[in-house]
């Protein structure tokens, strides 16, 4: 009887040991943007939270931005989209504040630099941080 009590406390504790350490909350505000952060530093990463469907107009825009010139290519190192129909995504969403969708988030090493609804405010970011003198491009 003894042996019997002692080996169900211990699987009892190994048991809420690891629902503790599973992180059965979620994910935090840190680990998302762990993620979502570029993989270098003075790069971006641009990220666009959507639900229902993915807007390929946008999405096709974005890449035709993306490729029109060397420095974007080297400098913008993620383009992702993230669908709230997706379980984790949506959590992803709630752990940074998201409600509103679709939503791009443009980060650097530092944390979110832009957060808005419209592609073209992310191209105009993008165009001013990345070439300042050259007002021609789009």
């Amino acid at each position: 009887m003894n042996f019997f009590s002692k080996r169900s406390f211990f699987i009892l504790t190994v048991i809420t040991c690891l629902f503790l350490i599973s992180g059965c909350g979620g994910p935090s505000r840190q680990d998302v943007m762990n993620h979502l952060e570029p993989s270098g530093q003075e790069k971006y990463a641009v990220h666009l939270f959507y639900e229902d469907s993915l807007p390929m107009t946008e999405t096709n825009e974005l890449n035709i931005f993306h490729n029109s010139h060397p420095i974007f290519l080297d400098t913008i190192n993620k383009i992702q989209f993230w669908n709230q129909d997706i379980e984790p995504y949506k959590k992803w969403a709630k752990v940074l504040g998201i409600k509103d969708f679709p939503v791009y988030l443009v980060m650097d090493a530092e944390g979110i630099v832009l957060e808005t609804p419209y592609l073209s405010r992310v191209k105009e970011f993008l165009t001013e941080e990345l070439l300042p003198n050259d007002t021609n491009s789009n």
